[in-house]
C-alpha cells in the first residue's frame, strides 16, 4: 500500500466533497503503518481539521503498537484525546510494572514501602501472588518514563496524573538507579506543572520523600532532596502543606550530616521555607524562637514574629554563617563570622535554638578541618554558650560538643609555661565551662543534674578509650562547678557513679590520684551523701575521705614515703610487690657501700647485676631507676673500679645505659647528672676513670625532654594540690618524680665550671668549637644539632684554659662562627666569650682595630656591627690601653655614617658608652676632641636614646659585671629571640649547693661567680631603631652561571605540532563534544583563564553569564585571543538548570566539579568521562548551587596531597579537561607523564 502523504492529502481535501472526506482521512490513518513516525504530527494536525472517530481509534491503537516498540511518536500536534489515550496507555503500561516489582520487590525495589500502605495495597491486589514473576524490560521503563514526563499537561485528566503520580513514585526507589533518577525526573515535572498541589497528592509525595530519606542508601537520599528542592523552588503551597515538625527535624538533620552537596540543598530549602512560613501566622511558632512562653494561651507566642521580615533577615543572617563555617571554611572567614555567632546566640535572636545546635553540631564534625573546628570549639567556651535551658542542649553537649572537647590533641598542643608553672590551656577552659554551665542553671536542679550526668556518662562509657586527661578536666568543672553553686545537690545516682570513678585504676600516676582524691571529696561533702546511708560505695568514700584529711595532716606520718595517695590502702599487686623487694636490694646495697667494711668486687658486682635483671623485667619502674645512679657512681664502687677492670666495665656500660634511658625518662635526670657531678668535683681521678667528655658533649647536643605524657602529669599536679591545699599542696611535680630536670641542668653546668684547666676541660671546648667552626654560609638561624647549652659550656671551659689557649687561632675560628651566626642569642654568647679572651689575651686587640677599619660595609654588616659592641665592651674594661680606645672612637666615626642601617645604629649607641667611660677616666684626647663631643651630643639628643628599645636593654654586656652564672643561665639576652627558654636557673643552684654544705662537702672553685639575682628591663613604649628604620639583611647574591651550565628559558609549547591535526578547519571539525558551563563564575580573570584552558583542550562551546566580559581587559589579559577561536555563548545563571535538563533530554551527561560524598575522585577507575559531556564549573566561593548538584549525573573531585584545600576555578578546570582528553583521544602515557 503506497503511503499517503498528510500534508499533501490536507491541501486536496479542500476540493473533495464533505461526505467523500472522511474516507480519504481513514486511507491516510491506515497508510501510516508503512510512513515514517515523523508524519504523525501533520496527521494529527488533519484528524484536528477533519474529525472521524474510526480514524482517531485506529490511530490511537497505531501509537500504542509504537509506545510498544519503544518509538516516540510526535504528540504535540494531536487532538487532545488522542494525547490524553496515549498518556493513559503509558500509565497503564508503568502501573502493570510497578505490579510487577511488587510482586519481586526484595530484589527490585530498594526504599522500604512501609510508609506507602495504601500505594502497595492497591498494587498487590491487582497481581496474583502466585504468578511467575515477570521479566522487566528496564530499557523500555526507561522509556515509557521519559515519554509521560514530555507528555504530561497540567490539565492531564486526573486518573492519568493519579496513576503517573503513583508509579513514578514507587518507580523511583527501583533497586536499578537509571529508572530510580528517571522516575523521580518525572515526579520533578509534576511538581513543576502544579500537579502535586492537591491535598491527597501533596501528603502522598511528602510520605515518599520521608521513605526514600530514611533509605540506608545515599542514592536515594540524594533523590529526595534533589525532589524537596524542587518542590521548594516551584511550588510554595506544596511546602506550606508539609510544614510540620518532621519537616523541620528532616532539614535539621540533612544540614548536620549532610555532605557538602545535600547541605547546599538543605539551605536552599530552608530559605524558601522561612520566606513562606514568616508571611503566615499559624507558621511562624514553627520557625522563630520562643521569648513569651504563657500557659493560658495556648502555643507560645513571640511579638517580634509579626516583623516577617525580621525574622527572614535573621535567618538568612544564619545561613550565610552555616555557609562560611561549613562550605567556604576558610579559616579566616570562620573567624570573622563571630560577631554573628554572638548575635545568633543570644536570648533575643528570633532563630530557633535548635537551627544554630545544628550549626555548631556540624561545625565539630571530625570530617571538618581541625582549625575551624578548634575556633568553633573554643568559641563555645569562651562565649559560655548555652542557648537555653532545655534537654536539647543537653544533647547538643553530649552528641557534639563532648566529643569534640576531649580530644587528646586539644590537651597536648595547650601545653604552656605560665608563670613558672605548666598549663593546659583547653584544659583549663573546658573546666572553667562546665563550671559555668552549672552555675547558670543552678536554679533548676534537675538540668544541672542532666549536665553532669552527660559528663559521667562520657567519662564512665569511654573509660578505656578515653584520653585520661580529658576526664581530670571534666571531674575538675564538675566539681568547681558545684563549689560555686551549693544550690545543685547531687543525688545518690550520681554520687554512686563518682564513687565507682574513685576506684578507677586504669590512669596514669598523678591522674589517678587527682580522681581518687576529687571523686572522694565529692562524696564526702555532698549534702546528699549525708543524709542517705543507702548506697554503701558513697558512704565508703565519704568514710576514706575522711581517714585521709587525718594521715595527711599529720606531717610525721611514713605514710608520705609510700608514693601514690591511691596506692596506700590498695593490695599490691604481684608487680608492686617485686618492686618493693628490688627498692630493698637497693637499701641493702647502699648500706654495704656506705659502711665501714669495704665490700668486695663480686659482691658489688652480683648485687648491682641482680637489680638491674629486675629493673629490665619490671620495664624501668620509675622509683627503682632513679636509685640506679647513686649506686652505680658511688664511691666506693669507683674506688673498686680504679683496682678491678670487671667492675670499671661494668660502670661504663650502665653509665651508658643511664644516659640512653634518661633520654625518655627525663626525671632520671637530675639524679643522674647529680650523681657524675658528685663524684667527679669531690674524687680526685674520677673524670681520668670515667668517660665523662662524651656524655658532657652528649646532652650539650640533646638534653633529655619531658614526653607529653609527663607534661600532662605536672599540669595535673597543680589541680591535684588545690583540692584541698592544706592537705594536697605537698603533692606536687618533685613528690612524684623528685627534681626538675633544670636541677638536672644546673648539676652539669656545675660540673663543667669546676674541671679546671684538665685534658677533658680542653677536649669538650676543642669538640664544640670545631663543630661550630665547621659551618658553612649561609647558616639556617634554627638549626637541628646547635644549642644554647653548647656556647654556655664552650663559655666555661674555654675560661678555665685560658691560660695555656692558642688566642690567635681560637679567635680567629670564634670570629668566623660569629660573621656568620644569624641567631641574636648565638651571637651574644659568642661576643662573650671572645670579649673574655681579648680581657685575658691583650695582644689580639688590634684584630679588632684593623676589621672595623674595612671600607666594605656590605658584604657582612652584622658581624661589623657585633665588632662595635666587642670594641666597646673591651675598652671599658679596667687596665684598657687609652690609645686603644682613641683609635676604636676613631673609627667610630665612619661607622657612625655607614649606609647600612645595622652598622650606622649600633655606632650611634656604642659612642655615647665609649664617651662616659672616657670621661670617668681623664681620657682628654677622646673627651677633648671636637668631632667627637659633637658626634655624642647629637645622637644624645635623639629621642629614641632616653628611652633605648628593649632589644637594645636585652644586648647590653660587661665581660666584667655581667660575667656571673646567673646572667649565664638566666640573663635577660634569652628575650633577644624565642627560640629556647632558660635551661635552669639561680635557684637550682642555690638548691644544688644548699645540698652539698648539707652534706659538709668542700668544692672545688668555680670558674665564674654566682652573681646576684637578675633584674629584668623595663620593655619600652617604642622598639625601632634610633633612626626610626628597621634593620635591612643583605640579600643572596645570584650565583652567576657557570661555562658549561645553561638556565633553561620558558618556551610555547609544542604539543599542538604532534596532534596530527593540520589546520585550523580541522582542528574545529575534532572538537570535542564537550560544553563548557561558566555562567555560575563572575571574575573576569577567572572567566579568561576557562576560555583558554576550553579552548586549548577542545572543547565545542563554552557558556558565560555575560557575553561582553569577553571585552574586559582583565578577560583579554589571560584569556589570549582564545575565546575567538571558540564558540561563546550567553546563559544566564538562573537559567542553568533548564538548559541542563535540556541537554539531558538530548542524550547529554551532566559533571561538575565538586567536593561532595558522591564524587568521585578524578583519574581513578571509577571516573569515566561521558564523551558527550557538559562541564559545570561552580562560583568563586559558594561552588555548584543545590538545584544545579541535583541535575548532576556524575562528580568528581581532584585528588589533593597538600593542606589547601581548594584550587582556583581555572585550574580545577584544566586539569579536569586534560583527563576528559586523555580519555578521549587516546594521550601517550609519555604526554601523560610530561603533564601530571
Amino acid at each position: 500500500m503506497t503511503t499517503i502523504n498528510p500534508s499533501v492529502l490536507a491541501s486536496l481535501l479542500q476540493h473533495v466533497p464533505q461526505e467523500s472526506r472522511s474516507i480519504a482521512v481513514r486511507a491516510a490513518v491506515d497508510s501510516i503503518r508503512q510512513g515514517s513516525v515523523s508524519e504523525i504530527g501533520p496527521l494529527g494536525s488533519l484528524l484536528g481539521q477533519y474529525p472521524d472517530s474510526d480514524a482517531e481509534q485506529n490511530l490511537a491503537l497505531h501509537l500504542r503498537e509504537l509506545l510498544d516498540d519503544g518509538k516516540t511518536p510526535a504528540t504535540t500536534e494531536l487532538p487532545d484525546g488522542i494525547r490524553d489515550d496515549l498518556l493513559g496507555y503509558a500509565v497503564i503500561c508503568l502501573e502493570r510494572t510497578v505490579g510487577d516489582l511488587v510482586r519481586g520487590r526484595g530484589r527490585s525495589v530498594e526504599v522500604s514501602m512501609e510508609r506507602m500502605p495504601g500505594l502497595l495495597a492497591n498494587r498487590e491486589a491487582e497481581v496474583d501472588s502466585g504468578a511467575e514473576e515477570a521479566i522487566l524490560d528496564f530499557q523500555h521503563i526507561k522509556f515509557l518514563l521519559a515519554f509521560a514526563r514530555s507528555s504530561v499537561r497540567s490539565d492531564s485528566p486526573k486518573n492519568v496524573v493519579d496513576g503517573l503520580l503513583n508509579a513514578a513514585i514507587v518507580l523511583s526507589g527501583c533497586a536499578d538507579r537509571d529508572i530510580a533518577s528517571a522516575a523521580s525526573s518525572v515526579l520533578s515535572w509534576q511538581v513543576k506543572l502544579g500537579l502535586t498541589d492537591d491535598t491527597s497528592r501533596a501528603s502522598q509525595l511528602w510520605s515518599w520523600l520521608q521513605a526514600l530519606l530514611s533509605s540506608s542508601e545515599a542514592f536515594y537520599r540524594n533523590l529526595a532532596f534533589s525532589l524537596w528542592l524542587r518542590c521548594a523552588s516551584s511550588h510554595g503551597k506544596l511546602l506550606l502543606q508539609w510544614m510540620k515538625t518532621t519537616y523541620w527535624s528532616l532539614l535539621q538533620e540533612g544540614m548536620q550530616n549532610g555532605d557538602a552537596e545535600r547541605r547546599k540543598q538543605c539551605l536552599a530549602i530552608l530559605r524558601q521555607s522561612v520566606v513562606l512560613a514568616a508571611g503566615i501566622d499559624s507558621l511562624c511558632g514553627t520557625i522563630g524562637n520562643d521569648l513569651v512562653t504563657t500557659k493560658d494561651i495556648g502555643p507560645p507566642v513571640k511579638p517580634e514574629l509579626k516583623d516577617s521580615a525580621a525574622l527572614v533577615e535573621q535567618y538568612e543572617r544564619y545561613c550565610t554563617v552555616f555557609e562560611t563555617v561549613l562550605l567556604g571554611r576558610y579559616l579566616n572567614q570562620v573567624i570573622a563570622t563571630k560577631p554573628d555567632l554572638d548575635f545568633l546566640s543570644k536570648s533575643t535572636s528570633l532563630v530557633r535554638t535548635a537551627w544554630l545546635h545544628v550549626l555548631l553540631a556540624a561545625a565539630l564534625h571530625p570530617k571538618i578541618q581541625d582549625s575551624n573546628r578548634k575556633f568553633i570549639g573554643n568559641w563555645i567556651m569562651r562565649s559560655k554558650f548555652q542557648s537555653e535551658c532545655s534537654a536539647e542542649f543537653v544533647r547538643f553537649l553530649e552528641s557534639a560538643f563532648l566529643p569534640w572537647a576531649t580530644q587528646g590533641s586539644l590537651f597536648t598542643s595547650t601545653l604552656s609555661e605560665d608563670e613558672g608553672r605548666l598549663r593546659c590551656t583547653h584544659g583549663e577552659r573546658l573546666a572553667d565551662y562546665i563550671c559555668g554551665l552549672l552555675e547558670a542553671n543552678a536554679v533548676n536542679n534537675t538540668l544541672a543534674l542532666s549536665i553532669v550526668d552527660a559528663v559521667l556518662d562520657l567519662i564512665v562509657n569511654r573509660r578505656s578509650g578515653n584520653f585520661a586527661y580529658a576526664s581530670v578536666y571534666l571531674l575538675e568543672g564538675v566539681a568547681q562547678g558545684l563549689q560555686v553553686s551549693p544550690a545543685v545537690r547531687l543525688e545518690q545516682k550520681q554520687l554512686r557513679r563518682i564513687a565507682d570513678l574513685s576506684t578507677w585504676a586504669a590512669l596514669p600516676e598523678v591522674a589517678r590520684d587527682f580522681v581518687f582524691l576529687r571523686c572522694l571529696k565529692l562524696c564526702a561533702e555532698s549534702p546528699t551523701s549525708s543524709t542517705s546511708t543507702n548506697d554503701r560505695a558513697t558512704s565508703r568514700a565519704g568514710s576514706r575521705w575522711s581517714e585521709l584529711q587525718k594521715l595527711l595532716q599529720d606531717s610525721t606520718s611514713d605514710v608520705l614515703l609510700r608514693g601514690p595517695v591511691a596506692a596506700w590502702d590498695t593490695k599490691s599487686s604481684k608487680r608492686d610487690q617485686l618492686e618493693a623487694a628490688a627498692l630493698e636490694k637497693c637499701g641493702y646495697l647502699r648500706a654495704l657501700l656506705n659502711g665501714e667494711a669495704r665490700i668486695s668486687a663480686e659482691v658489688l658486682m652480683t648485687q648491682v647485676e641482680d637489680i638491674w635483671s629486675e629493673m629490665e623485667y619490671l620495664e624501668y619502674p620509675k622509683n627503682l631507676l632513679m636509685q640506679m645512679p647513686s649506686l652505680i657512681l658511688h664511691k666506693t664502687t669507683l674506688a673498686l673500679a680504679q683496682d678491678h677492670n670487671e667492675v670499671m666495665r661494668m660502670v661504663s656500660a650502665r653509665m651508658s645505659d643511664l644516659q640512653t634511658l634518661s633520654a625518655s625518662r627525663v626525671y632520671l635526670f637530675p639524679p643522674f647528672a647529680c650523681a657524675i657531678r658528685n663524684l667527679t668535683i669531690f674524687n680526685d681521678g674520677a673524670t681520668d676513670l670515667l668517660d665523662i667528655e662524651d656524655l658532657i658533649i652528649c646532652y650539650a647536643d640533646c638534653l633529655p625532654e619531658p614526653t607529653v605524657d609527663l607534661r600532662l602529669e605536672d599540669a595535673t599536679t597543680y589541680l591535684l594540690q588545690s583540692i584541698e591545699p592544706n592537705m594536697t599542696a605537698r603533692f606536687g611535680y618533685e613528690y612524684y618524680f623528685g627534681k626538675r630536670g633544670m636541677f638536672g641542668v644546673a648539676a652539669l653546668i656545675d660540673l663543667v665550671s669546676r674541671m679546671g684547666s684538665t685534658n677533658i676541660t680542653q677536649a669538650i671546648f676543642d669538640r664544640l668549637l670545631q663543630r661550630w667552626a665547621k659551618q658553612r654560609a649561609p647558616v639556617p638561624s634554627v638549626s637541628s644539632w646547635k644549642t644554647t647549652l653548647q656556647l654556655q659550656l664552650m663559655l666555661l671551659t674555654c675560661e678555665q684554659i685560658l691560660p695555656h689557649l692558642d688566642a690567635e687561632a681560637v679567635l680567629q675560628k670564634l670570629h668566623y662562627v660569629l660573621s656568620i651566626e644569624p641567631l641574636p642569642r648565638y651571637r651574644y654568647l659568642l661576643s662573650w666569650i671572645i670579649a673574655r679572651i681579648y680581657l685575658q689575651k691583650k695582644d689580639p686587640q688590634q684584630r679588632i682595630l684593623s676589621e672595623l677599619g674595612t671600607k666594605d660595609h656590605h658584604s657582612n654588616p652584622k658581624y661589623l656591627a657585633s665588632l662595635l659592641k666587642i670594641g666597646v665592651m673591651i675598652a671599658k674594661t679596667e687596665g684598657t690601653d687609652p690609645e686603644f680606645a682613641f683609635k676604636l672612637a676613631c673609627a667610630f666615626v665612619p661607622l657612625a655614617a655607614s649606609s647600612k642601617v645595622v652598622i650606622r645604629h649600633e655606632a650611634q649607641w656604642q659612642i655615647p658608652r665609649l664617651m662616659d667611660h672616657a670621661e670617668t677616666h681623664g681620657w682628654d684626647q677622646i673627651t677633648g676632641n671636637a668631632a667627637f663631643v659633637a658626634l655624642n651630643d647629637y645622637i644624645r639628643s635623639l629621642e629614641r636614646y632616653e628611652i633605648p628599645p628593649l632589644e637594645r636593654q636585652l644586648d647590653r654586656f660587661d665581660p666584667v659585671l655581667d660575667h656571673t652564672m646567673t646572667n649565664l643561665v638566666e640573663g635577660p639576652w634569652y628575650g633577644l629571640d624565642s627560640t629556647e627558654s632558660p635551661l635552669c636557673g639561680r635557684v637550682d643552684f642555690l638548691a644544688l649547693w644548699e645540698g652539698d654544705a648539707q652534706q659538709g662537702i668542700q668544692k672545688l672553685e668555680a670558674c665564674i661567680p654566682l652573681g646576684d639575682p637578675i633584674v629584668l628591663p623595663t620593655i619600652a613604649p617604642h622598639e625601632s631603631s634610633i633612626a626610626g628604620t628597621s634593620s635591612v639583611e643583605n640579600a643572596q647574591a645570584l650565583t652567576p652561571s657557570k661555562g658549561d651550565v645553561s638556565r633553561a628559558l620558558q618556551t610555547k609549547g609544542t604539543a599542538y605540532l604532534t596532534s596530527g591535526l593540520e589546520n585550523e578547519a580541522e582542528q574545529s571539525a575534532k572538537r570535542n563534544e564537550l560544553i563548557v558551563v561558566a555562567s555560575l563564575v563572575d571574575n573576569p580573570y577567572n572567566l579568561g583563564g576557562l576560555s583558554r584552558v576550553s579552548e586549548i583542550f577542545g572543547a565545542s562551546e563554552m557558556h558565560l553569564q555575560n557575553q561582553n566580559v569577553t571585552s574586559n581587559k582583565d578577560f583579554s589579559n589571560v584569556s589570549v585571543s582564545s575565546h575567538v577561536h571558540l564558540p561563546m555563548f550567553q546563559l544566564s545563571a538562573t537559567a542553568v538548570v533548564e538548559y541542563l535538563m535540556e541537554k539531558k533530554r538530548d542524550g547529554w551527561s551532566i559533571v561538575g566539579i565538586e567536593q561532595t560524598d558522591r564524587s568521585v575522585l578524578l583519574g581513578t577507575e571509577a571516573c569515566k568521562l561521558p564523551r558527550k559531556t557538559v562541564l559545570i564549573i561552580g562560583g568563586e566561593k559558594e561552588g555548584i548551587p543545590a538545584l544545579v548538584l541535583g541535575e548532576c549525573d556524575l562528580l568528581v573531585e581532584i585528588p589533593q596531597q597538600g593542606i589547601t584545600r581548594s584550587l582556583n576555578v581555572q585550574t580545577a578546570a584544566g586539569i579536569v579537561l586534560f583527563e576528559y582528553t586523555r580519555q578521549h583521544r587516546g594521550v601517550e602515557s609519555s604526554r601523560v607523564d610530561h603533564y601530571s
